[in-house]
């Protein structure tokens, strides 16, 4: 008997044989072709040294070493069936391993009531963390430093898009981009959106820009709720733009050395490695949002391309640009850039009182006139 081999689903075709006595039956029961039950029971043969079964008027009749076979085959079955079915008690206190999370800041901050939870109930398990940086994921998990990856929703987070943009190569450029509410899904209402990203587009070139360093004369972005959805994107820039825009940055500004920088592979997005800064955040009230930029100054040569999702608008996004012209009040339409943004959750932003997404003198008046209600019972207390 060769048993260097083991296949337990050789055994439970013996079974069936021998509880039916008919190939047919046999294999409509393990839900088998009546040609791959043929060939399982060619290989228990050769296992066994023995012909098991020899055919008959009206099926298969067993062998004597068969017979033999059968008691203690069912028994050591219905052993394994009992094992693979029971239910072991789990008991997290016991836990004593490591977990390596990989996740975005803001995916890190949802999670952390339920990583103290888990902590809770877990205190022996040791979580660390991993910045999320989807090119490398595959890898990080292959090599064993990453066990779990949290992502949030976005259609371009982990591939490349199909529509370049040429935006870098031009000294002028207007681009008014309409981004979906269910691509702005990990952005919870209320949150503060203090930074945007653009990513180099890696399966159009390999090369990272700017080299060097450089310095924009202009890069304005202007940030409201948008009036028209992707689809129903108008051609006016001003007719996209709904009530409360806010102008989160304007003027100059510097680019570092690649900060656009390529993945090395044109089958692997590029990372979001630098974010432009806002000086004023905008606070996301839900809905689609309506991003326009205007901007001045050359980032990289004809290899300097932004990564973007096709030529076309689609029910996840849509842009009108222009090229040439940063004051431009109308454009052509496209698919959308891969942008993402920075942002603090409004949990996250106490202190805020007015809620536009920064903290600053214009919270103090609110501070004190809380103050003033709260121990306005007091004469000897002064206002303010």
């Amino acid at each position: 008997m060769d048993i260097s081999r083991p296949d337990l689903n050789l055994l439970v075709a013996l079974e069936a044989l021998l509880a039916e006595r008919n190939v047919t039956r046999a294999a409509a029961r393990l839900h088998l072709s009546q040609p791959a039950l043929s060939a399982q029971l060619r290989r228990l043969r050769e296992i066994f040294g023995d012909p098991l079964f020899v055919p008959a008027r009206r099926g298969v009749i067993p062998t004597q070493r068969a017979l033999e076979l059968h008691a203690p085959l069912r028994e050591a079955l219905k052993a394994l069936r009992r094992v693979v079915a029971e239910r072991l008690h789990f008991d997290p206190s016991t836990v004593e391993f490591s977990v390596a999370i990989a996740a975005s800041d803001y995916a890190q901050c949802a999670l952390l009531e339920r990583i103290v939870e888990i902590q809770r109930e877990a205190p022996k398990l040791r979580l660390s963390w991993r910045h999320l940086y989807v090119p490398e994921l595959v890898g990080q998990m292959e090599r064993g430093d990453v066990d779990l990856a949290v992502m949030t929703p976005n259609t371009l987070a982990a591939s490349n898009g199909s529509g370049g943009w040429t935006m870098p190569q031009f000294p002028a450029y207007a681009v008014q981009v309409i981004i979906a509410a269910d691509q702005l899904r990990a952005i919870d209402v209320g949150s503060a959106i203090t930074g945007m990203s653009l990513r180099q587009g890696s399966a159009s070139t390999s090369v990272s820009f700017p080299v060097p360093a450089t310095a924009l004369p202009r890069f304005d972005v202007t940030i409201s709720p948008a009036a028209n959805g992707p689809l129903s994107m108008s051609n006016s820039f001003a007719s996209n733009i709904g009530p409360g825009a806010v102008s989160v940055r304007s003027g100059a500004m510097p680019v570092p050395e690649n900060a656009y920088p390529a993945s090395g592979s044109a089958a692997l997005p590029s990372e979001n490695a630098w974010y432009v800064p806002f000086s004023r955040a905008y606070v996301y009230t839900g809905g689609d949002l309506c991003v326009t930029i205007r901007g001045e100054g050359v980032l990289g040569g004809s290899s300097a391309y932004f990564d973007g999702e096709g030529n076309s608008p689609s029910a996840r996004g849509a842009s009108r640009y222009v090229y040439g012209d940063a004051n431009a009040s109308a454009g052509s339409a496209w698919g959308p850039p891969a942008v993402r943004f920075a942002f603090t959750a409004r949990a996250f932003c106490p202190w805020d009182l007015n809620n536009d997404g920064i903290v600053a003198d214009d919270d103090f008046p609110i501070f004190v006139n809380a103050y003033n209600i709260l121990d306005c019972t007091s004469g000897a207390m002064p206002q303010g």
